[in-house]
This record gives C-alpha cells, sequence and structure tokens, in this order.
C-alpha cells in the first residue's frame, strides 16, 4: 500500500498533493463531519469519517433511529471479552458503510483516571492498559473487517474534558509506555489506518504540533505508516506539517492551499524543501490508508450522500448484537442467592431514580441514560425504558413493584 501511495503520490502535482490535507468543512445534507476532497484523475477517493465509537451519529434531519445505539465503549471493556467487541465493532463497520462513510472516528483509547471525567464512556481502556490494548486491537480488527477504516482516538494523554484544550499534560517516559501508550499501540499493530490527535498540551507542547509526540514516539518508536488527523479545530499553526500532523478537520484553516505553499521555516531555500517533503510524506500517509483500506476499489457515493444517508441500516441482526453487548457488560462481582429474582424469597422490590423512565431527546448531542454527550452520542427514537423492561419482569415472576423516580419511598 505503501508503495503505491507514493507512486500516486509522485504523479500529483504539489496542490494536488496539498489538497488532501485537510477537510472541506461542508456541513450540508449528505456530507460527513471530516471528509477530506476526491482526486478523480487519479482514482482517489474521499474520506468520509463520521462520529462515533458506538454507532454511527445521527447529525442529519430526521436521521434518528436509523442506526444502532450501540452499548457505550466503557461498557464493552466491561464485558472482558474481545470476540463480544469485534462483533460489535463489526456491526458498527456495517451501519457506517451503509450510510456511505468510509472511516470511524474511533475507538477512544485514552485511559480513565479521573472519576468525572465527560468522556470516560467513550474509552474502551477502562482503567487497565493491558484491558484497553486487548479491546483497542479488537475493536480496530472489527470495524476493518466490514471494509471500514478505524481512526483511534485522541492520541494522546487526553484524560479530562475540563479545559480539554488548554491544559498540559506532565508525562514521563516510563509512565507513557507502561500506563498510556498500550491501547494506542494495540490499535496500531491491529491495522487502525489514522491517529487523531488530541486538543491538550503535552509536556509544554500542544499534541497535534507536538513533534517528539508524533514524529518521535508515534511514527519511528511505534512504527505508525498511517495518518495522524486533528480532531475538529485542533490544528494550532501550519508549522504543524513539519511536526507530525498529516490532516487537517474539519477544514483547511491553517493547512490551507495558501499557508502550505508559503509556508517557510528557516532560511527559504531549506525551509521550502523541508515543506515539500513534509507535504509529501503527509500525502502518501493518508493514501497508504486508503489503499491498505482499498477504498480506491470501493469508493463508494460521491458526496454528497444523500442516499445513503437516508436509509434505516437498523437491523435486527444489530440490535441483538447490541443487547448481547449489554448483556455482557453487566458484571455480576457477588450474588449470594438473590438473583434471579423469585416470589418464594422476594415479596417486593423498589425501583428508584430518574434513569429508570429516561428517555432519548434524539436531537444528537444532548446525553441520555443510553449514551454519552457530544459527538459520540447517537440518538434514538424510540426508547423502551428499564422501568417498563423491569415492570413486565417483575409481574411475569408475581413480585410488586414499588417505583419512585424523585428518591422518595
Amino acid at each position: 500500500a505503501r508503495a503505491k501511495a507514493r507512486t500516486t503520490a509522485m504523479q500529483m502535482s504539489a496542490q494536488e498533493r496539498r489538497s488532501l490535507l485537510s477537510g472541506t468543512g461542508e456541513v450540508a445534507t449528505g456530507s460527513f463531519v471530516g471528509q477530506t476532497r476526491p482526486n478523480r484523475r487519479l482514482r482517489v477517493p474521499a474520506l468520509k469519517m463520521q462520529d462515533g465509537s458506538s454507532g454511527f451519529r445521527p447529525t442529519q434531519a430526521g436521521e434518528a433511529g436509523t442506526t444502532t445505539s450501540f452499548p457505550s465503549l466503557l461498557s464493552l471493556a466491561a464485558t472482558f471479552d474481545g470476540d463480544t467487541v469485534e462483533s460489535v465493532a463489526q456491526a458498527i463497520g456495517e451501519e457506517f458503510k451503509g450510510k456511505g462513510a468510509n472511516a470511524v472516528l474511533g475507538p477512544g483509547a485514552s485511559l480513565n483516571r479521573v472519576a468525572r471525567a465527560g468522556r470516560n464512556f467513550d474509552q474502551i481502556t477502562g482503567e487497565d492498559p493491558y484491558l484497553g490494548a486487548i479491546m483497542s486491537a479488537a475493536y480496530v480488527r472489527g470495524v476493518q473487517r466490514a471494509g471500514v477504516m478505524a481512526v483511534v482516538k485522541h492520541f494522546a494523554f487526553s484524560n479530562q474534558e475540563t479545559n480539554y484544550d488548554r491544559q498540559d499534560s506532565d508525562v514521563d517516559e516510563r509512565t507513557a509506555w507502561e500506563m498510556y501508550i498500550p491501547p494506542f499501540l494495540a490499535a496500531i499493530e491491529a491495522g487502525a489506518g489514522g491517529v487523531m490527535c488530541s486538543h491538550n498540551k503535552v509536556n509544554g507542547s500542544y499534541a497535534c504540533e507536538n513533534d517528539y509526540l508524533l514524529n518521535t514516539v508515534l511514527k519511528k518508536y511505534m512504527g505508525f505508516q498511517g495518518f495522524v488527523v486533528s480532531d475538529m479545530h485542533a490544528t494550532r499553526s501550519a508549522g504543524a506539517i513539519h511536526s507530525g500532523l498529516d490532516l487537517e478537520m474539519p477544514r483547511a484553516t491553517y493547512f490551507s492551499e495558501l499557508a502550505l505553499s508559503t509556508l517557510i521555516d528557516g532560511s527559504p531555500d531549506k525551509g521550502r524543501w523541508k515543506t515539500a517533503d513534509a507535504t509529501m510524506d503527509a500525502a502518501v500517509r493518508v493514501l497508504t490508508s486508503m489503499y491498505m483500506m482499498k477504498l480506491d476499489e470501493h469508493p463508494g457515493c460521491d458526496v454528497p450522500c444523500i442516499a445513503q444517508r437516508s436509509l434505516n441500516v437498523r437491523t435486527q441482526k444489530h440490535l441483538e448484537v447490541a443487547r448481547m453487548a449489554a448483556t455482557r457488560s453487566v458484571v455480576l462481582l457477588k450474588n449470594d442467592g438473590i438473583l434471579p429474582l423469585r416470589k418464594s424469597k422476594t415479596k417486593r422490590i423498589a425501583i428508584v431514580g430518574l434513569a429508570a423512565v429516561a428517555t432519548d431527546d434524539g436531537r444528537g448531542t444532548n446525553s441520555s441514560a443510553y449514551g454519552g454527550g457530544g459527538s459520540s452520542h447517537v440518538s434514538i427514537s424510540n426508547v423502551v425504558t428499564p422501568l417498563a423492561e423491569m415492570i413486565q419482569g417483575a409481574q411475569a415472576a408475581g413480585i410488586t413493584p414499588t417505583v419512585s423516580t424523585d428518591g422518595q419511598i
């Protein structure tokens, strides 16, 4: 794939290579949250990247309910079962492909270190780097088996949402390699086509323009051959092209044709050659991942993918996979004979809390009891509440339920 990518990149003009390195920023019907321009002359397809890790995120009017809301990545980690993760990830990949996308922005592979961190639900690592390595690799294999590229995120040391774009993660080498890097390394070894860099600083430099983090650690030490894409609006300067960033999203704010063509680092002659080499390498990396996934052979729909985005790809098979994974994610540490509930031992049960009657507003970004908020939220249009299921089960067992959604019994 890399040799083919280099051949194609050499056939491109400098302007064509630079056009590969930023998103279009389109938000029209049929577009995706992160997409590039195709090169029809050389049969290079567009990258069509969409959120999120727990299912295809509906972002268009009327799209809620046409994709499956799978268990969160943290729930998948709680299964302790790589085969389950692969099954879910393959189903996710199939739905992405059905909607016209060719890349999943996931999995999230950051370690959960702060209990109240806003993106804990979206990390497949839990608190354990060994578990995270097994699960992130399984997710990548499953998604890419469906012919859709996995873009593992957010690299690196992105462990909180509060001030996520200003905080500085100070990490020493041993801690980095023993705790935080293993899930990313496993995803790369499993063949992940892309790595998304994070908003935060790492040891004083922003992750998306951190030369040591991207060029030395990721590309040299970890052997990553694919492309590095910025988190949305995480690019800070055109000079990031020299520091290992290959693709700016969602649009060309710093990696525009003008910015890259005029970028000079150091002396004029040396600087121009350095920038030309950097843009060539970035283009080769983007193309390598495309060819690895054979996206040129199976380009899918041309943007805008209006017909594909209107399809309902939520199948009975995928609903069964989601239910299976959710069931396996409930880990019972101890049972003193209380479960399963029996009328002979249990007369009444209390069902307490607002989550028992939670619904989903179907608007795409608001969190609910069924999935976290933001870019990973898969909105649901037809929720069956926990209360409805528990009342049905209790009545079938001859047990009387007592219900309080306001905490008062």
